[in-house]
């Protein structure tokens, strides 16, 4: 499916002006002749943009990093007397300086620490209108001495808490200079350590994106300075692809009026856009899907680098096919006719999707998981690139495992067992080369 937006033309046609063929060693399974026919290459148009294609992974038994084998921390219980190790929704979570963790329950809206043992500290917040209580906590963002500040949504409000626990201060935003700088999409996204945040414009009117057939929405990410008074646009976000279908009578559950009533599914293969922020200084990266291809932008709105992966998207499997015609069945349940329908007319990808999540790096990073969203697929596989967008390698995690956080030596992430019971593990990570 072709995006319905401007495609820059030296994305087409880049003018380079410099190629440079890097002659790497590459892990995995290519031959000799696969590796001299196909290298890695950086190419640069003389817009200062680095465009990296990448072919083969740069990791070998030497250089490729290693996490240890077990988690070496594990927070959550399935049955507890203490509350704070119970999570029935994880939204967010950061490591501090000292080895603690902090983690927000999402269904509870609290704000739990542990010790770098996993031990519960204590919980503040909870959801009202009180001093330190929430609408909807969303994320943790640590700063310097263990400070932290969690945003609350929908109102992008900054609720601060010091290193011993305390609650600080609130900080709201400024709602009318902030919708005067609208209209705005509903996508407000995470906040930055400097306070800004990510939110997002419509690319498309709405009535373009409402149509029978395979529909998907576009939106420019804009990063706002917490005084509102300075925006940057980034780059291009894709929303969830869906298949809509025209129905009428009972089937028609639209609660706008509208000549055309419409009724949406998803598929396992669909795309959709991550973005992810992280590193030193802070960059924000984009996904766009389905093309392997990710862009890399400063935060005052300067596109730095292309990265891609060229032979890494593959065909679904037959087992994955069936779980995939699975989820579709229980998402469109209770209406036999409309279901039929959509699995008769609904177009299906010949390809799994290149990323199903985006994270950066403390070193710049990135980190896509590619496979481990469906239960046939038995690890969750994230390719691994440098800051400078080269293609490590995979490095692989149990299955329901989702990286939340990449430190200098650590992974954080939050894992769901086979009941959806979610859990904080963390692994170590070595960054160093070794010798076997």
């Amino acid at each position: 499916m072709e995006a319905p937006v401007a495609i820059r033309p030296w994305l087409r046609n880049p003018p380079l002006v410099l190629v440079a063929l890097l002659t790497l060693t590459a892990g995995g399974s290519c031959s000799r002749d696969t590796q001299q026919a196909r290298p890695p290459f950086i190419l640069s148009d003389s817009a200062g943009v680095a465009i990296i294609d990448n072919h083969l992974a740069a990791w070998t038994e030497t250089t490729a990093w290693r996490r240890s084998e077990d988690p070496v921390l594990r927070i959550g219980e399935v049955e507890a007397d203490d509350p704070g190790v119970l999570f029935a929704r994880i939204e967010s979570v950061t490591r501090l300086s000292d080895g603690r963790i902090v983690v927000i329950e999402g269904q509870s809206s609290e704000v739990r620490w542990f010790d770098s043992a996993g031990r519960h500290l204590a919980t503040r917040g909870g959801q009202g209108g009180g001093p330190g209580e929430f609408n909807s906590a969303a994320q943790v963002v640590r700063l310097s001495g263990d400070t932290i500040f969690v945003q609350d949504q929908p109102a992008i409000d900054h609720l601060y808490y010091g290193p011993d626990l305390t609650f600080i201060r609130e900080e709201s935003l400024d709602r009318a200079r902030y919708a005067d700088l609208g209209p705005w999409a509903p996508c407000v996204g995470p906040s930055m350590a400097d306070g800004s945040f990510i939110t997002c414009r419509h690319v498309e009117p709405d009535a373009q994106i409402f149509r029978p057939g395979l529909s998907r929405g576009y939106f420019r990410l804009v990063r706002v300075t917490r005084p509102v008074d300075s925006i940057y646009d980034l780059g291009i976000l894709g929303g969830i692809e869906q298949w809509r279908i025209e129905v009428s009578g009972q089937a028609c559950r639209q609660r706008v009026p509208s000549p055309v009533c419409l009724r949406a599914t998803l598929h396992p293969f669909y795309s959709s856009g991550h973005y992810a922020i992280g590193g030193i200084p802070p960059r924000v990266a984009i996904v766009l899907n389905p093309e392997y291809s990710i862009e890399v932008w400063t935060l005052d709105g300067r596109l730095e680098r292309v990265v891609r992966r060229h032979g890494a998207r593959r065909k679904p499997s037959e087992r994955e096919r069936t779980e995939a015609d699975a989820q579709v069945s229980r998402w469109a349940a209770g209406d036999e006719a409309l279901l039929n329908r959509f699995l008769a007319e609904m177009e299906v990808p010949d390809s799994i999707p290149a990323a199903y999540d985006l994270k950066l790096g403390a070193e710049g990073d990135i980190w896509v998981l590619r496979e481990g969203t469906l239960q046939s697929q038995p690890e969750a596989l994230y390719d691994v690139f440098d800051a400078s967008g080269r293609f490590l390698g995979e490095m692989r995690f149990p299955r329901g495992f989702r990286v939340r956080e990449v430190g200098v030596d650590y992974v954080l992430g939050v894992r769901r067992d086979e009941f959806d019971v979610p859990f904080v593990e963390m692994y170590s990570l070595d960054r160093r080369p070794h010798v076997s």
